[in-house]
């Protein structure tokens, strides 16, 4: 299982050309390893304007195994260990990295304030394989349309009740 960040999904819903969608792919085809939290899922949602990609972003997100914040205060405790440290990151971050840490689950990340944290904490941060990171997209060759469009229903590699179609940008 690995905790998806916010960066991860925003690249994967954009159609960037980055190597993190098809990483994030093989994550949620492979049984559904990837897992979201309640700010996750918010931070997502409320950068989606029009309803018709909201409904269904929400749809295919609720899909994927849930992580649960508790009340223990781990990460308040970080937040500190980090300032006496002269590192200041935002506080929903290391609410994140906390999280992770308890749960013993990697982090998929692309903001790079994570390394800071993972450098003075048990953070683990999740390295997409590098068959995912050499990947080149010719630019010319795509459209949003393209990429953006939803797998088919019908595909067997695709786990019952996943998440892995990317919505559609209208």
């Amino acid at each position: 299982m690995v905790l998806i960040d916010t960066s991860v999904w925003i690249d994967y819903f954009q159609a960037t050309e980055s190597s993190h969608a098809p990483a994030l792919e093989s994550l949620i085809r492979d049984n559904n390893r990837a897992m979201i939290c309640g700010i996750i899922l918010q931070e997502v949602l409320q950068g989606i304007s029009d309803d018709k990609s909201y409904t269904l972003t929400k749809d295919r997100l609720s899909r994927l195994p849930y992580l649960e914040i508790d009340k223990d205060t781990y990460a308040s405790s970080l937040y500190r260990i980090l300032r006496t440290k002269g590192i200041t990151v935002p506080p929903v971050d290391v609410t994140l990295a906390g999280l992770a840490v308890q749960r013993d689950i990697p982090l998929y990340t692309r903001d790079e304030h994570f390394k800071a944290i993972a450098k003075h904490s048990d953070l683990k941060l999740y390295n997409a394989p590098a068959t995912f990171l050499k990947i080149a997209v010719n630019p010319s060759s795509v459209t949003k349309t393209t990429i953006c469009r939803p797998l088919s229903a019908t595909s067997t590699s695709i786990p019952s009740g996943s998440a892995s179609s990317r919505p559609s940008k209208n």
